[in-house]
This record gives structure tokens, sequence and C-alpha cells, in this order.
């Protein structure tokens, strides 16, 4: 907060269509001050007229009666501020004539305020009492909201960079792939793609308002689009299902379940006329994800334990995420891939 801000008033709105119980409001807190800032009140009659202030203005206390234009006024304009983030963190009192009609408790979850006053029981005394605690509150939530959004941008400049190191890390395999021998470069192109895989997922989150969590199934087809480009195969791919959300502990390593199982079927499930046609499919079930890899290729029909460093891979990382995985070969190659979305893995 800048030192012209610090003396600034604080600006309370207060809303009610009486005017005698604005002016009381008024007289009764006209001359308080919180850390040696003063008030500065905006005397409002109606919601209508509030709206207007609130385009303007973010204030950190507003005093809101229920009751003016309609019964529901004020709890309508209390739910259009919670649903604005440039008033998110003004503290909200509701005021009513009627306590009986919008009992206390169910106001204060519903409409997530910091305070209730009942007009038959307001003191001037609980007014400024009530007031100052709203402002110091006021000013905890800026504090704790600025700190938040400073280590947002720092976290989401780590995943920024963790992308770039895994991205130069994945071109400086497949630099070396070129001075070495088919079955070298082949491994080399493997590992380059696992790298890939965890950056997509950095890339994901770098470029999202959260930081938690990735989109799946759109993380998925860039994956996909990944595999078959680097593979260099023929390849349709068709993308089916629904759109989720997958925490970051569960993403990467079932991201890299996912590559596995993609390059398999680029590479292996190719039909006569050399054709690699793949569907992915993600479905949002209760409690799991479910994500299918099928093709419709004559080539590898099964991927058995032991085959190689990939398919060790898929079963540790199976394991990680305490998922289930499925093979079927009926037309084709199908695996499934069933994420769990209870307690993240350990």
């Amino acid at each position: 907060m800048s030192a012209a801000e610090s003396l600034a008033p604080w600006p309370v709105l207060v809303v009610d269509d009486d005017p005698g119980v604005l002016e009381v409001t008024r007289m009764a807190l006209e001359w308080v001050q919180v850390d040696g800032r003063r008030l500065s009140l905006a005397l409002c009659k109606s919601a209508t007229e509030a709206r207007q202030r609130l385009t303007a203005q973010e204030y950190a206390v507003a005093i809101v009666d229920v009751v003016m234009e309609s019964d529901r006024a004020g709890l309508d304009l209390v739910r259009e501020m919670r649903g604005d983030r440039r008033h998110r963190l003004t503290q909200i009192v509701v005021r009513t004539g009627e306590p009986s009609s919008y009992p206390e408790a169910k106001v204060i979850e519903d409409f997530h305020i910091s305070d209730y006053w009942p007009k038959a029981e307001l003191r001037a005394a609980r007014m400024r009492a009530s007031v100052v605690g709203l402002v110091r509150g006021y000013v905890t939530a800026r504090t704790l909201d600025a700190e938040l959004h400073e280590k947002e941008t720092l976290l989401r400049e780590i995943h920024h960079r963790v992308n770039n190191n895994l991205q130069v890390l994945s071109s400086l395999l497949a630099l070396q792939a070129k001075d070495v021998d088919e079955l070298t470069r082949a491994k080399l192109e493997q590992t380059a793609g696992r790298v890939r895989s965890m950056a997509l997922v950095h890339q994901h989150l770098y470029s999202l308002d959260s930081l938690a969590s990735i989109d799946f199934a759109a993380y998925l087809r860039a994956l996909a689009r990944d595999v078959s480009s680097a593979v260099g195969h023929r390849t349709e791919l068709r993308f089916e299902g629904d759109t989720v959300r997958l925490s970051v502990d569960r993403a990467i390593p079932a991201g890299l379940i996912l590559n596995e199982l993609l390059t398999n079927a680029v590479q292996h499930g190719r039909s006569e006329d050399g054709v690699a046609r793949v569907v992915v499919t993600v479905a949002a079930e209760p409690g799991r994800v479910v994500v299918e890899v099928r093709d419709r290729g004559t080539g590898l029909h099964s991927i058995p334990p032991g085959r190689g460093l990939g398919w060790h891979l898929v079963q540790a990382l199976t394991r990680q995420i305490r998922a289930t995985l499925g093979q079927h070969t009926d037309d084709g190659l199908r695996v499934t891939v069933e994420i769990p979305l209870g307690e993240p893995p350990r």
C-alpha cells in the first residue's frame, strides 16, 4: 500500500432505502478512525444506486439493507458483489428489519457475509465496534491476497522455468540421437518423448489460472499430437470424452503412462494401409477418471510384462497413483487406465 493510500480514508458503502437509517449510520460512523484513518461514507438509497458506485470503486466495508426495491434487493446486491472479483475482499454486513424472514445463520452461510445486524437491536456503539473490526479484517484480507498473488506469480515462473529446462533437455537428447546407432537412437528418442510429456504439464500450469490442477483432456490432446509428430508415422487421431481436471500429483505420472501407451499405439497400431488410427477417450466417473487408448492395428496386439523399460515404467507409475490398467486385443489393442481421485499419491 502506497504512502498516499495510507493517508486516505477507508471507503465504506451504506445502502438503505430509509433516510432515517442512513442518517443514524452517518452520525454513528462519521468520526470513527481506524489506525489513524477516518471513514469515507458513501450513502445510497437503493441497490441500483449502489451498483453505480460499485462500478467505480472498491470498498473496505459495505453495509446493505435487505428490503429495498424488492424483498431481496439487498441480498441480490450482495450475491452480485461476491461474484465480482473486484469486490471479493469487501467485508459485507447485512442489515434487516425482518430477522425472522432472513435467519442470521442461513444468510451468513449462503451469502458469505462478515456480520449481520438486526435493526431493532442496533446501537451506535455496536456499529462503531463492528466497523472497526471489519476494516481491519479488510486490511488483513488485502495483505494475504497480495502475498498469495506474489507466491502464485513465483510458482508460475517456476513452472515456466521447469518447462523450458525440460524442453532444452529433450532437444539435447534429440541432437545426441543423430550421432549414434539406430538402437541407441530409438532409446534416446523414447526418453526425449518422456521428458516432453512432463514438460507439457508445466506448460499447461503456466498458462492456466489454477496452479493445483490441469485440464487433463486438453493435456492429452496436446500429448497425442506431440507423440504423433515425434514418431513420424502417418497417424489419424480422434479424441473423445469429458473435460476433467487432474491434480499435478497425478497428472505427471498419468501423462508418462499415456505417453507410453500412445507411443505404442502410433508405432505398432498401424492398419494394412500403413496408417495408425488411434482413438483416445476420457471419461469422468464418480471417484475416478477412465482413459482409453485404442487402435485398429494389425501389428503388436498386446503389451506383455517384461517387454522393456516402457512397460516397467507403466507398471511402476500405475502403482504410484493407485491406478488400474487393463487391456483387450479384440480388433486391435485397447488399453484402459482407471485413475482414482481420492487421496493424492504418496
